[in-house]
Formats: C-alpha cells, structure tokens, sequence
C-alpha cells in the first residue's frame, strides 16, 4: 500500500505541479498526509487490533477471488474474454462520456461565473474610478477655497499692517506735536513751563 501511495502521490504532484514551488509544497502536503495515514494505522493497530485483522483478511480475500477470476478468464474460451472485454470497454467508453458532457458543463458553468466576476470587478473599477474622481475634484475645490481665503487674510493682514503703520505715523506726528507745544509753553510761560500767578 504504501509503495503504491508513493507511485499515486509522484504521478499526481508532477501532474498538477506548475512550478518548482508547487512541486515542493505539494510532495511537503503528500508526506504529512502519507505520515498522517501511518500514524492512523498505528493507532488502529494498537486501538482495534482484531477489526483491523479482519480487515486484512477480507482484503486478502478480495486479492485471492480477484485472482481467481483472472484465472477463470484464462481458463474460459477466448470469445467469452473478448466479449466481456467488449461490454467493460462500452461501459467505460459510456462512462467516459458522461464524464466529458460533465467536464464541459462544468466547464461552461466556470466560464459564466469568470465573466459575471470579471462584470462585477468591472463595476466595481468604474465606481471607485467615479469616486475617485469625485473625491479628486471636492479635494481641488477645497484646496482652491482654502487658497482664495488664505489670499484673503494675507490682504486682510497686509491692510492691518498698512493701518499700523499709519497709526504709528500719526502716533509719532501727534508726539511731535506735543513736543513741540511744550516747547512752545516753556519758551512762552517760563522755565518750567507753567504760568506765573502774579499777585
């Protein structure tokens, strides 16, 4: 059986394998599967050693008739073999048949899906592309609003600076003013600026 296995398991890896990759992963998978069903037999061996003699027996029992029977065909007459040959090869043939109009049902079936999943990632492309977009132009007009005030407040800054400046220029006129009126009341009333009372 186990040699059997190893055979089973080499053809169907390198029959589905497409790459060096696949192949080591899918011999890794097929070894622990292979070491799994050891591991059961053991278990079974130790858990349920009479049922799975009986087991064996009954194996070894279907072996003996198989080979009986392949003896009984070679002991019958040769018409007999090819005619049930015949009927074996028909029943396969039918068997086959059906299988292929299931394959390409199947077939069929996966292809219609395909094109309903590649319709649906289709749509679902033009509504984020739409949203996309729509989300790029809200983004632009945002980015534009927020220029268009930030224009404003640099005017509006720009104006306060000019007023301060002005303000600071009539601040400094009206200091020259006063500074020039004191000097006027000291040269006028006196010293110390301030009028004498005469008695």
């Amino acid at each position: 059986i186990t040699v059997r296995a190893l055979y089973a398991s080499v053809v169907y890896n390198i029959a589905i394998a497409r790459s060096n990759t696949e192949l080591i992963v899918n011999a890794v998978i097929i070894l622990f599967i292979t070491d799994l069903d050891e591991q059961a037999y053991k278990l079974l061996n130790v858990l349920c050693p009479r049922w799975l003699q009986n087991i064996q027996e009954k194996i070894r029992k279907d072996f003996s008739g198989e080979i009986m029977c392949r003896n009984r065909i070679n002991e019958s007459s040769h018409d007999d073999w090819k005619d049930e040959m015949d009927l074996t090869i028909a029943a396969l043939q039918t068997e086959l048949t059906d299988s292929q109009k299931k394959s390409e049902s199947e077939v069929r079936d996966l292809r219609l899906k395909k094109e309903e999943i590649l319709e649906l990632v289709s749509k679902v492309k033009k509504e984020h592309h739409t949203e996309m977009n729509n989300l790029k132009d809200k983004f632009a007009s945002q980015m534009l609003e927020m220029e268009r005030r930030q224009k404003e407040d640099n005017t509006k800054l720009e104006e306060s600076k000019t007023e301060l400046r002005l303000l600071k220029l009539e601040n400094e006129e009206v200091v020259k003013r006063m500074s020039d009126l004191e000097q006027i009341c000291k040269e006028a009333f006196g010293v110390g600026g301030k009028l004498t009372r005469r008695d």
